[in-house]
């Protein structure tokens, strides 16, 4: 064999070998970008379920608030009434006394 086909050959096997270098780094990253977006996915899923608890926990305590605002708004339609009911109660007495 003479220099140049050496060379020739040296050249192909250092083709080769830096291809195959080329195809391992690439499935290097490949693999890095998989679990990459695996990584994300399940972060995704986490951050999707406790955007979900957080809206539960909004809606529940916007629903409690509107309870109580109801809650309140009864409660002082019923306390009118008896105010009411006292009042009238008291006008009678006093009429009464003013009567003896």
């Amino acid at each position: 064999m003479d220099r140049r086909q050496k060379e020739k050959e040296g050249s192909v096997y250092l083709y080769s070998g830096t291809v195959k270098y080329c195809l391992e780094q690439s499935m290097k990253m490949m693999r890095s970008t998989e679990l990459t977006k695996l990584n994300y996915l399940q972060n995704s899923e986490d951050m999707n379920t406790s955007l979900k608890q957080q809206l539960y926990v909004v809606r529940s305590s916007f629903g409690a608030v509107n309870n109580t605002l109801a809650d309140a708004e009864y409660n002082e339609s019923l306390l009118k009434e008896e105010i009411n009911r006292v009042t009238k109660y008291m006008n009678t007495l006093k009429s009464e006394n003013n009567e003896k």
